[in-house]
């Protein structure tokens, strides 16, 4: 229990970055913070994120692609999404339809790297740990009390109070039993936001009750 304070005190040490002024880096952002968390002396451009997630200029960004680099790098990916990556790649757009319907997978297309990332899902698994399935609130803390940082997706505007859906990014690091403390790029940008459990889940099931994912990040090597 003692080592479990510790490390969550020390979590809330993790550096915060903003996303731009296009509002289309909040996953570059987040990777921002896990690596600069883990590589203190390190310093990660956005230009050198973008490379490293091939985000392509005013869309949205898939996650899955810097993933390999970061494990290379030295940190523990694991994704829990009920996404089927290998039936996108046999199936393409067929599978989002079933998946999303046709309204959300055409504007999955338009608005987002999916397809020009599609060729580098083959080399994603095996390596990168992978549960294809809902992923719900007790992973977080589970996630939370193992030591790991976790990025859920969730919609920025239910998060916000909006009106919409929008595909968010974020960095949980804290659980105090009722609320989660974490970095929210933005935008508006807001560093060590706290939010109820149960709006988080509200805003992770933006795309459906069953439909919610997360990533989560730990060093290979203890964190100095």
């Amino acid at each position: 229990m003692i080592l479990g304070i510790c490390y969550t005190l020390n979590m809330i040490k993790v550096p915060f970055f903003a996303n731009t002024k296009d509002d289309t880096h909040c996953v570059q952002a987040c990777f921002k913070m896990v690596l600069k968390f883990y590589f203190p002396d390190k310093d990660f451009s956005f230009e050198e994120l973008d490379a490293m997630s091939y985000k392509v200029p005013g869309k949205g960004t898939w996650w899955f692609p810097a993933l390999k680099q970061l494990e290379a790098m030295g940190v523990k990916c694991k994704i829990i999404e009920l996404f089927d990556y290998q039936r996108y790649f046999k199936e393409g757009a067929d599978y989002l339809v079933e998946f999303y319907g046709p309204q959300i997978a055409t504007s999955i297309l338009k608005t987002t790297n999916l397809e020009e990332v599609k060729h580098l899902i083959p080399a994603l698994f095996p390596g990168v740990a992978y549960e294809n399935r809902t992923a719900g609130i007790s992973d977080i803390d589970e996630l939370l009390s193992d030591g790991w940082l976790v990025a859920p997706e969730i919609s920025s505007s239910v998060i916000n109070n909006h009106v919409g859906t929008t595909a968010h990014m974020v960095i949980v690091f804290a659980n105090d039993g009722s609320n989660y403390t974490f970095h929210d790029p933005g935008l508006p940008p807001r560093a060590g936001r706290v939010e109820s459990k149960k709006l988080f889940q509200i805003a992770m099931q933006y795309a459906g009750e069953n439909n919610t994912a997360l990533l989560a990040f730990r060093p290979t090597k203890p964190v100095k």
